[in-house]
C-alpha cells in the first residue's frame, strides 16, 4: 500500500524531477515498476469516485465572486490594503458565500461580507455565478474623476470605432 503510494507520487513528480524520482523509483520493489524505468510508466489517471461535481460548482462560485471582487477594486485603482465591504444580493450564490465568507473575504481582500441589507449607494456592482455582488466605492474613488476618466475612455473608444469603420468602408482594405 505505501509502495503503490510512493509509486503514485514519483510519477506525478517525474516531470518536475526527472533524476531525483528515477533514482528514487529504481529503489523500489521490482514488482510493478514499468520495464526498468519511471520514463515508460504512465501517468497516474484520477479515479472517477474522486470527482464530486458539487463540490467543483461550489468552489467555481466562490471563484466567480472573488474574480468579480477583484476586477471591481483592479478597474476602480483602490489599492488592495483598502478595507472594502462585500454585499451579496439575492441569487444561487447567496447560500455558497455565506458558507465560505471566510475564504472569500481571504481570497478577495474583503474586510467584511454583509449577506443582509442592500448594498450602500455609491456601490460597484457586478454579477458573480448568477448573484449581483456590490462593493461601495465611494470612499475609496473620487466619483467625479472617475467619472470624467471614463467619459474620456468614452471619447477614445468612440474615436477608435470611427477610425475603424472608416477602415472597413475602404473597399481596398477589405480585399
Amino acid at each position: 500500500m505505501l509502495t503503490g503510494v510512493l509509486e503514485q507520487a514519483l510519477r506525478l513528480l517525474h516531470p518536475i524531477t526527472p533524476f531525483v524520482t528515477e533514482e528514487l523509483w529504481q529503489s523500489l520493489p521490482a514488482a510493478g515498476r514499468a520495464d526498468g524505468s519511471i520514463m515508460r510508466a504512465t501517468y497516474p489517471e484520477p479515479h472517477a469516485g474522486w470527482r464530486q461535481p458539487d463540490a467543483d460548482a461550489e468552489m467555481e462560485a466562490v471563484i466567480d465572486v472573488v474574480r468579480s471582487a477583484r476586477n471591481i477594486r483592479s478597474e476602480m485603482n483602490i489599492p488592495m490594503k483598502a478595507d472594502l465591504d462585500l454585499w451579496v444580493g439575492e441569487g444561487p450564490a447567496r447560500a455558497i458565500v455565506t458558507r465560505h465568507a471566510d475564504l472569500v473575504k481571504r481570497l478577495g481582500r474583503i474586510g467584511r461580507v454583509h449577506i443582509d441589507g442592500a448594498a450602500p449607494h455609491g456601490s460597484a456592482t457586478a454579477v458573480a455565478a448568477g448573484t449581483e455582488i456590490s462593493i461601495p466605492i465611494a470612499e475609496h474613488v473620487d466619483l467625479k474623476a472617475e467619472s470624467a476618466r471614463l467619459k474620456k475612455e468614452i471619447q477614445r473608444l468612440g474615436q477608435e470605432i470611427a477610425k475603424l469603420e472608416g477602415k472597413l468602408g475602404n473597399a481596398s482594405f477589405i480585399e
